[in-house]
């Protein structure tokens, strides 16, 4: 065999790996990200680890995000990164409620109760972004500000408009909507 085939020869991959004190620093650099501002997605916490200011960067590419959310998953499973840190809106649950009783169904419902602190308002706000994932980063402001929240993920569907549409049409109040 020459020298010019022996480079065509079937041979595992390596990889390179990054040593532990890498996977040490990309730990540190992803909880101070997350302890300055939670909860984000994983998405928008790949994206910070991309800058190649930061002392262990991570490509901008699939393998890097699958190194960014494995590292989050590694320290979501020992304790060290809190769950309520990351937050995921692309998948969702749906539950049925179910009460012990009447008393039980009263305060549940007790609960829900909000006065519409924009009933006396000239025009009834919301707020519509592109992404699922920054969705799940306003959305506990949206609830505590009781802005009705949309987040279209790249392409309002006409299904999804026109329920939107639907909500706006329900309080017909003659206000504009903004």
């Amino acid at each position: 065999m020459t020298a010019a085939t022996a480079r065509y020869e079937a041979r595992p991959l390596r990889r390179p790996r990054r040593s532990p004190a890498a996977v040490g620093q990309l730990d540190a650099q992803i909880m101070a990200v997350l302890r300055e501002d939670h909860p984000q997605s994983v998405r928008h916490l790949f994206y910070r680890m991309t800058d190649p200011r930061l002392p262990e960067p991570v490509e901008k590419s699939d393998r890097g995000y699958v190194a960014v959310q494995r590292r989050c998953v590694a320290m979501r499973r020992t304790g060290k990164l809190p769950y309520g840190w990351l937050t995921d809106t692309g998948r969702m649950g749906y539950f049925v409620n179910t009460f012990t009783g009447r008393a039980d169904f009263i305060r549940s419902m007790a609960g829900l109760y909000r006065a519409d602190v924009w009933a006396d308002a000239e025009c009834k706000a919301e707020v519509w972004c592109e992404s699922r994932s920054i969705a799940g980063v306003i959305l506990r402001d949206c609830q505590e500000l009781c802005v009705s929240l949309y987040p279209c993920g790249g392409f309002t569907s006409i299904t999804f408009a026109h329920e939107a549409a639907q909500e706006m049409n329900k309080a017909d109040d003659g206000r504009e909507t903004v």
